[in-house]
Formats: structure tokens, sequence, C-alpha cells
């Protein structure tokens, strides 16, 4: 991907984190501190700081509190990710997403989260790869699963698709927030190492060098949706309901 492509995706999104202050907040009157208060700053923390400034020390500052305070809510800091996890699926509002047929409700969520991804990275980081039991994770869970219901699959087949979807968009929503996360020169290390592939040389990587230019100049969202593309026509071919006519809205392919 070009590097001011890189530069923008991620600037577009959010301003990359300063130098952590050091200043306390004033501190919270005894009682007023409870889970709901100690997500939402723990989110603000991870936009603002991203994962490196996301430390229990660093949310009892902008809490205004001591970080031992945390721990009589949350039973560790794993307790705590598990919480945000499902506030950032919350927030997503998964069961608000519908589109006049099955397949356009998979490309609605798939895109939502693609782009969530991109807006808050060091959430996206976090917490992709943790499952919360928790009433929106089972609110989101059991929208996704309905829809494949929709397109006409048993409750177990359902079950499959619905892992391998959500194991899809938040695998590829995760991969392009970690590389932001971790920040300009990360991103434009790795713009650099793609436009390396132009000098690829031929006799060696004859195949590499048919396509360099392509390699070079690789879009994340066109990645993405060409990606999508594939997992969505292959679920097409199988469902027992089709969508007539819906099937021309599926992404990245004529």
């Amino acid at each position: 991907m070009p590097l001011t492509k890189a530069l923008t995706d991620a600037g577009a999104h959010r301003t990359l984190w300063p130098a952590m202050s050091t200043t306390r907040k004033r501190p919270l009157p005894r009682g007023t501190l409870d889970r709901e208060r100690i997500v939402a700053a723990s989110l603000r923390l991870l936009d603002e700081r991203g994962t490196r400034g996301f430390s229990m020390p660093a949310l009892g500052r902008e809490l205004g509190a001591d970080p031992s305070a945390v721990y009589r809510h949350f039973a560790s800091k794993d307790d705590l990710v598990l919480a945000i996890t499902d506030e950032l699926i919350a927030q997503q509002d998964i069961p608000s997403l519908r589109g006049s047929c099955w397949v356009e409700t998979l490309i609605l969520i798939a895109r939502h989260t693609w782009d969530l991804g991109a807006a808050r990275p060091a959430a996206m980081a976090l917490t992709a790869s943790r499952t919360a039991a928790m009433p929106a994770t089972f609110a989101a869970a059991n929208h996704i699963v309905g829809t494949f219901r929709e397109a006409g699959f048993d409750p177990d087949d359902a079950a499959r698709m619905y892992r391998s979807f959500v194991d899809f968009m938040l695998a590829a929503a995760q991969q392009r927030a970690t590389l932001i996360d971790l920040g300009e020169g990360t991103l434009m290390l790795d713009a650099t190492n793609e436009a390396a592939f132009r000098s690829a040389d031929p006799a060696a990587y004859p195949h590499i060098a048919a396509a360099a230019e392509t390699i070079a100049t690789r879009e994340w969202d066109d990645s993405f949706e060409l990606s999508a593309a594939l997992m969505l026509r292959g679920i097409v071919s199988l469902a027992p309901n089709r969508c007539s006519g819906h099937e021309h809205s599926l992404p990245g392919l004529p």
C-alpha cells in the first residue's frame, strides 16, 4: 500500500498518541467509581494512547483514582478486557444492521466491523481475539446466527457459518488495526517494504516481478472487499434460501 495512503487512513480515524501525561485528574468522590465508568475510561485511554499506553496506572490517572480501586470492580485486568470487548460490541449495535435480504445484512456487518478497526484500532487490536460471555456479545451472535438461519441453514450449520464469518471479519479488521496501533514508524516501514516488491529480481521471483506493481500498491480496502466477496460468494453457493437479484451487490468481484 502506498505510504501516503497508509498514513492518511490511520490519521483520518485518530491522531497517533502523544507522550503519556503524568498529570493525575481530580480524585473521584468516594463511591462514584463503577464498572461502566471504568470501561468508558478504558476505551478513551485506548483511543487516545493506543495499547502501549493502556495500563492500570494510566487507567488510574484517567479515572482520578488509585489503580487498585479498579480491582474492587474487576477480578483482574483480563476481566476488564472482556468487559471492554462486550462494550465495544454493544457500541457497534450489530442487531440494528439489517439489509433487505440476509446477504446484504452480512455485507453490512462485515463492512461495519472493518470500519471500526480503523476508527478504533487499539480497542480492536486488544479485543478482537476475545469472546465475552456477556449480553452485547450474545445479542450480536444471536443476530448473526439468525441471519444464517434466514439463509436456510439448520441450527448447526448456521452456527458453523457464524463462527467462520465472525473469525474472518475480526481477523481482517484486527490485522489492520494492530498495524495502525503500532504507530507511524511501523506504517512507514511496512509501506517501504511493500514498495520494495518493485525491485524483485525477475530471474529469482518471476511471478512477483510480473505482478510487482499491484503488490506494491495494494490497498487495505481493496484487499478486504475481495476477501469478503470470496467468502460471501461461497456462503451464497451453499445457502438453501437465495436472495434473488441481491448476489450482484456482493463486494469485490464483477
